[in-house]
């Protein structure tokens, strides 16, 4: 292995553990530090608090159905249980199609990801990956000059998902390796204290004071002492080793296709008709529930944290595996919830390919016709989409787009790192910023945990639309969209960090925090509810 790049890799795995272990005293003190405020509290939170004490306290609210279309959601968490939606036409487990909307037993949701014998798709391929087996064969030794007109748009798709995937290819392998070397050096240096201290176990305080001329054992010990006081013991790197090979095993395999005998259909044809199962829940409900915990953890019971829509109710709709979504799943979902009476979809997801982008844009347009608003997760490889666009997305095509779409970068409480370092960016493609930086919330089985991404950002600006058609229903789905959108705390003409992608060159560069987004704004709750009052009066 070449050394340069295994110190590279192991220095990252270094500062991850200890980002991660440096939440501990961050979650007792900050718990719910995304309803701080701005002004009283001179942290880039969004007011929640304040928006409930002076205004939403005199006011009554009805139920808002909230679609979570992810990986599931736990729904006997105890600081969720009472918030989800439950389909009252619909009896449970009899077998039956109750309510006649096509999907039996859906009670809570529904998984687009599972079959009637309990069977669910866990892990899945990436876009590129299927992109790339599907036409490998056809293209490979194909020369550009001999391709058909009518395939050249298939052919240049074909060469990124190709180009794309030999690289995700090389980071995995290179992952596998320094987490593996990582691995070995740790046991050998354990071996080697174990046997000097004639003890099986031992403190980082033991380690520190062993003085010794022995190289072997110096080495030893010093790998142990930086690993301890980074956070990174056995366990935790197993964890990432556990990751890069299953990214080899199911993401990046040509040949893994767990869809054909679980769901038994053809993913690339489209007929409309019901799949799945209400298995709404999956074999791992982790991101949907941590995403769900967001916008409708019970409020002010003394557990977890609050959620920010204390009338909501959570749909859970799976179509998002460990690995990329495919398009007919998330078009399905769409059309599900909506014909289900969601009035918001939150959308936490995202890949680089969209190969069947028609049948989502249709859903999209279903959904804005029925004045449903999606929220979507701008994606975290600190990317300019307006560059290099990610899926799905607001855009039909290059002059038309939907106005029913939010899309959310992550930020913050940091005033000199307000755009998170992992967040997309774009002057077009991205609305508007919300928290998404070390977000305390749900976990399966009545556990809790920190997560950072736009994923955590996206269910922010989720919940504060739900807050707005629970609070303020006689608002339209348009305005509702400018409330959220012009009523954010205006960071624009503050200089920031713009976030590196992966592989970059360059060093990280500053910009006005308006060039990465399109209002150059952080969605503020007590803001919209003013400017919701004021509308609401002139209405």
């Amino acid at each position: 292995m070449h050394y340069r790049l295994f110190f590279v890799f192991f220095l990252a795995l270094v500062a991850q553990a200890k980002s991660q272990n440096s939440l501990e005293s961050f979650e007792e003190n900050l718990i719910n530090w995304h309803h701080k405020d701005f002004y009283k509290d001179t942290i880039l939170g969004m007011s929640t608090e304040r928006a409930y004490n002076e205004i939403l306290s005199k006011k009554t609210a009805k139920p808002v159905i909230v679609a979570i279309i992810d990986s599931g959601v736990d729904p006997e968490h105890e600081d969720l249980k009472e918030n989800m939606w439950i389909n009252e036409d619909e009896i449970p487990q009899n077998g039956i199609d109750d309510d006649k909307n096509g999907y039996v037993d859906d009670v809570n949701g529904w998984s687009f990801l599972g079959n009637a014998k309990g069977e669910n798709i866990a892990q899945e391929t990436l876009e590129m990956t299927r992109i790339y087996g599907k036409y490998s064969s056809k293209y490979e030794k194909e020369k550009p000059s001999r391709i058909p007109k009518q395939e050249k748009e298939t052919y240049l798709l074909y060469q990124k998902a190709k180009k794309k995937y030999h690289e995700k290819m090389s980071d995995a392998l290179l992952e596998e390796m320094s987490t593996k070397e990582l691995l070995n050096r740790y046991s050998k240096s354990d071996s080697i204290v174990k046997a000097y201290l004639k003890k099986d176990t031992f403190s980082l305080e033991e380690l520190v004071k062993i003085e010794t001329e022995d190289k072997e054992l110096t080495v030893a010990v010093n790998v142990l002492i930086f690993l301890g006081e980074s956070h990174l013991n056995k366990a935790e790197i197993e964890k990432y080793l556990e990751h890069s090979t299953k990214s080899l095993k199911y993401e990046l395999n040509v040949n893994y296709n767990p869809r054909k005998n679980i769901i038994g259909d053809e993913p690339e044809t489209w007929d409309g008709k019901p799949y799945g199962s209400p298995d709404a829940k999956g074999p791992d409900p982790s991101h949907g529930t941590h995403v769900a915990g967001i916008v409708a953890a019970i409020r002010k019971n003394g557990k977890g944290l609050d959620g920010i829509a204390s009338n909501a109710k959570i749909m859970s709709v799976r179509a998002v595996p460990d690995g990329d979504e495919r398009d007919k799943d998330i078009a399905m979902a769409i059309i599900y919830a909506v014909d289900n009476g969601a009035q918001v979809i939150n959308m936490s997801f995202g890949k680089s390919f969209s190969p069947q982008k028609k049948w989502v844009d249709s859903a999209v347009r279903y959904a804005e016709k029925k004045g449903v608003i999606l929220v979507h997760a701008a994606g975290n490889d600190a990317q300019n989409t307006d560059v290099e666009p990610s899926y799905p997305n607001k855009f039909y095509d290059s002059k038309n787009c939907a106005s029913n779409w939010i899309n959310v970068g992550a930020s913050t409480l940091n005033f000199m790192y307000i755009p998170a370092f992992f967040s997309n960016y774009g002057k077009k493609t991205v609305d508007v910023f919300a928290p998404g930086h070390e977000i305390y919330s749900l976990k399966p089985n009545n556990t809790y945990e920190t997560n950072s991404g736009t994923s955590m950002a996206a269910p922010m600006v989720t919940g504060l639309v739900a807050l707005l058609r629970s609070y303020y229903p006689k608002l339209t789905c348009q305005q509702i969209i400018d409330i959220v959108l012009q009523s954010g705390i205006d960071m624009g003409n503050t200089n920031v960090m713009v976030p590196l992608s992966k592989g970059k060159k360059s060093s990280r560069k500053s910009a006005k925090f308006k060039q990465l987004s399109k209002t150059g704004k952080i969605i503020n709750v007590y803001g919209a509810v003013k400017m919701a009052e004021s509308l609401e009066k002139t209405n």
